[in-house]
Formats: C-alpha cells, sequence, structure tokens
C-alpha cells in the first residue's frame, strides 16, 4: 500500500474518481453499443461483451480489494478492551468522561482564539495529519511510514448529500476528504481516513487511532478537531440514556465550543439528503456485514467504548 499510495500520490486529483468515472464510461458506452446493434441488427453478441466485461472486471476487482485491504477484517483487534464493562459503565462515569473531553476542548480552542492561531488550510492538514502519525502511542507507531498525502474529493457535493465525511479507496491508496466540511472537522477526518490507508479497516478502530493521532500530534487545531470528534461521539451516547444530564453536562461547553458544534449541526441540516443517505446507508450496511462485520453501521458508534476505555485508563495512571 505503501507503494501504491505513494504511486497515486503523484497526482494532485482524485484518481479514484477519474478510474471510477472511466469505468462507468466504458461499461455505458459498451451498453449503448449493443443496444444499438440489438435493434438495427438484432444481434446479441455485442450483449456478451458487455456481460464479459462486467464480469471479468468485477471478478478481478474484488480479488484485488480483498488483497490490498479487505484481508484486513480478519486481523486481530488493535485494542482488547471488556466491552461488557463498558456496557455497565454507570452514567454517572459517562458525565466524567464527556466533561473531561469537554474540559480538554474548552482549553485547546481557548488558545486557539486568544492567540489567533488561524485555522489550517487542507495542504496544511493534510501534511499535519500524516505527520501527526509519527507521535502516536508507542504500540501504535508500526502505523507510520511514507505514504501518499490524502486529497480532495471532486465529488464533495455529492459525498455532503449522503452524509459522509470522508472515504478510502484501496485501489489507488487514495484517503479522500469532504472539501466542504467544517474546519474542525477536518483534520480528524483526514486522520481517520488515513487509518484506512494504513490497513485498520473497522470504522471505530480508524477513529480511535484518529483520535489519538490527533491528541498527540504537535499541532493544537489537530487536538481540539480530536477532543471535538470525542464530545460529539459521548454526548450522543449521554443524550440517549438522560437528557437532563446531557443539558446540564453540555453547560460546560464554552461559548467558542458550542459555537463550532453548532456550525457542523448546521452545516449537516443544510447539506444532508436524507432520501439519499438513506439509500447509501443500505449498500455501506451491506457491505459492512459481507465483510464480517455484525453490527453494520451501528458499528460506528463502537468507539464510544474506546473513548471511555481511553478515560478509564486516564484515571488510572
Amino acid at each position: 500500500m505503501q507503494g501504491i499510495s505513494s504511486f497515486y500520490g503523484m497526482v494532485p486529483m482524485s484518481m479514484a474518481e477519474l478510474l471510477s468515472f472511466s469505468v462507468a464510461a466504458i461499461t455505458l458506452f459498451m451498453i449503448i453499443q449493443a443496444l444499438g446493434d440489438s435493434i438495427s441488427n438484432r444481434k446479441w453478441a455485442q450483449w456478451r461483451k458487455v456481460l464479459r466485461f462486467i464480469v471479468v472486471t468485477g471478478t478481478f476487482g474484488y480479488m484485488f480489494f480483498f488483497l490490498l485491504y479487505g484481508i484486513n477484517f480478519t486481523r486481530m483487534p488493535i485494542k482488547d478492551i471488556d466491552v461488557q464493562k463498558i456496557d455497565e459503565l454507570s452514567d454517572e462515569v459517562l458525565v466524567e468522561a464527556l466533561s473531561y473531553y469537554i474540559d480538554q476542548a474548552n482549553e485547546k480552542v481557548a488558545y486557539i482564539e486568544t492567540n489567533l492561531v488561524p485555522s489550517p488550510v487542507y495542504e496544511e492538514i493534510f501534511y499535519l495529519a500524516d505527520n501527526s502519525y509519527y507521535y502516536l502511542p508507542e504500540e501504535y507507531r508500526y502505523l507510520s511510514g511514507v505514504y501518499g498525502q490524502p486529497k480532495k474529493l471532486i465529488l464533495s457535493d455529492l459525498q455532503s448529500k449522503m452524509g459522509y465525511t470522508g472515504m478510502f479507496f484501496p485501489f489507488t491508496g487514495e484517503p479522500l476528504i469532504n472539501a466542504n466540511l467544517v474546519r474542525v472537522e477536518v483534520p480528524f477526518t483526514t486522520a481517520h481516513e488515513i487509518a484506512h490507508q494504513r490497513g485498520i479497516v473497522k470504522e471505530y478502530e480508524a477513529s480511535y487511532i484518529s483520535f489519538l493521532a490527533c491528541v498527540n500530534s504537535e499541532d493544537v487545531y489537530f487536538n481540539y478537531s480530536g477532543y471535538f470528534a470525542a464530545i460529539q461521539t459521548l454526548r450522543t451516547e449521554l443524550w440517549k440514556r438522560d437528557e437532563m444530564l446531557y443539558s446540564e453536562t453540555m453547560e460546560k461547553c464554552s461559548p467558542y465550543l458550542l459555537r463550532d458544534i453548532r456550525a457542523v449541526q448546521d452545516f449537516w441540516r443544510v447539506n444532508y439528503d436524507a432520501a439519499l443517505g438513506d439509500k447509501m446507508d443500505v449498500v455501506v450496511e451491506a457491505n459492512l456485514k459481507s465483510n464480517g462485520e455484525e453490527d453494520g453501521l451501528l458499528s460506528y458508534g463502537h468507539v464510544a467504548g474506546y473513548l471511555l476505555d481511553y478515560y478509564i485508563e486516564l484515571e488510572k495512571k
């Protein structure tokens, strides 16, 4: 993957989308040609070519997907946590953990605002996200290395409508980022897609690695983005359990933090297309389950357990 991603990384635009467009265009051209032949000459030989092209392309595509990426679904978990113990944690522990992440985020965003730290542009974020993997805790340092840098998605508007912040394309090794996101989400999203590039295929594991990369980064904006993502995850969990406790805990957020939370909410309220997003969720759900992720889309929420475990370990030190 280092070789593949470095090769395609030399091209500044998203090769994943260009290759996908090319395959789609070839398939469409062959279908139109076959349709024309069958209407004018009533011959069906061209349809056999279309079918053969689809079958061969699909077969080799799946084979290379498995060899380059899908095989990682069978790897050992990056961290062993007592899932039952996490599930049985009291609301009090959840509030304490969320409060900790809020305090950290408040501190980071206050530093950013009082010192007038500018929001990094995408090119800086892409470089810093890759560099942040060298600052991971020692047990995850093996994920560092020389890879192709992330890129902006050409079809970012479509990604926004589907409700996705980014994607990883295993055939080119490119982490691709939605270029329309509220800036506070970009560092965490970029580090998340980089985790997929390094063979971490499960969404919640990639999110946890992304969190670690952000909070251990030397860049304060990355620190803030990591804690912000943790808050977004845990506040959802608390809201499901106790809305009153949720409201009381969220009062600890500084005005700057609340501003960014609202900005993200406003972005998705304006851009997300529920009908299109639901259709894409069906596809993603099927893909996750076919690769052994029994909980499907619900597995995205499993990162909450990792974040709670991280907080508990900090308290023990």
